[in-house]
């Protein structure tokens, strides 16, 4: 009774011949590329900046951001906002909601302050700024935690 009775490929074609289906995984397949990307840069950005003794007011806005992973403002809350900026029926309404997680910047966070500080010290000594040092030396040393952390997260965000 639970053995199928015959192979066949008959689903594959309807599926396949079916209107909204390539469209529908066009956009599947964009809000995981562009939703991947927008995430790992802004938090990775945000882990960086949080690691920085200079940033004015860097420990309210820590605060705040951990705050966010124990209450948030709900699904109402979130689709008025979504519609009050006019993103409904966009594109931008499921990318901006994931750009920064809070679980993942704190990872990421503690994983750059176990990184050794003097490889920035000697491209500060160079000349090099905050962007440089993130998109030189932090981002490239984080690239393999990044990879598999977002490899193994990518179930939990869907």
């Amino acid at each position: 009774v639970l053995l199928p009775s015959g192979f066949t490929l008959s689903n594959y074609k309807e599926i396949l011949t079916l209107k909204g289906f390539f469209p529908a995984l066009l956009m599947s397949l964009l809000r995981t590329v562009v939703g991947t990307i927008t995430s790992v840069f802004c938090c990775s950005f945000l882990a960086y900046l949080f690691t920085k003794d200079k940033m004015p007011g860097r420990k309210i806005l820590y605060r705040f951001v951990v705050f966010t992973m124990y209450i948030s403002g709900g699904m109402i809350a979130t689709y008025i906002v979504m519609k009050s900026y006019g993103l409904l029926n966009s594109f931008w309404v499921y990318i901006l909601p994931s750009m920064i997680s809070a679980y993942n910047m704190i990872l990421i966070k503690t994983y750059i302050e176990q990184l050794p500080p003097e490889l920035e010290e000697s491209a500060s000594l160079d000349g090099a700024g905050y962007i440089t040092c993130f998109f030189k030396i932090r981002l490239d040393w984080n690239c393999k935690f990044i990879e598999i952390f977002y490899r193994s997260d990518g179930s939990k965000r869907r």
